[in-house]
């Protein structure tokens, strides 16, 4: 495998990084659940879901039913990645690992933009990257919270 196969690998990962804050901050948990391979596990608070739709629905019970109520006007949450690497283990395989600081607002209703006082958690991704059929997708995604603020 030369540089420009390992940088394209490098790249398609890493957007998967993003893609999931993306899909998690507007509500899009299906979509978020397609960046798992069919048997791809996510990890997060000793619990590991199996598969897309599993994993969908996991991170839409975390974040409240977003599916169920997405017209909340109340609450707001982005992820922030960054510290993003990725290890190209072969043309099929990669290693990654990046750190998130999630910010969050579940007040009441606010006119304009809603306050917030800090980042709400601050952690660890460690990742495992598969290519599918379908492109690469994680085969794995473990959260690992460092920091947390319990007023956020």
């Amino acid at each position: 495998m030369d540089d420009a196969q390992k940088l394209l690998i490098e790249r398609a990962c890493q957007r998967l990084v993003f893609e999931f804050a993306l899909h998690a901050d507007r509500g899009d948990y299906d979509k978020l659940g397609c960046l798992f391979a069919a048997d791809g596990r996510f990890t997060r608070r000793g619990e590991t879901f199996r598969g897309p739709a599993a994993i969908a629905d996991s991170v839409d019970q975390l974040l409240q039913n977003w599916r169920s109520a997405p017209k909340r006007p109340t609450w707001r949450v982005r992820h922030f990645c960054s510290n993003v690497l990725i290890d190209v283990r072969s043309a099929e395989s990669a290693l990654g690992s990046a750190y998130y600081t999630i910010y969050r607002y579940q007040g009441g209703p606010v006119d304009g933009v809603p306050p917030i006082t800090g980042p709400a958690l601050i952690g660890d991704y460690a990742d495992e990257f598969t290519l599918t059929p379908d492109g690469w997708r994680f085969a794995s995604r473990e959260v690992q919270p460092a920091f947390f603020n319990p007023g956020a």
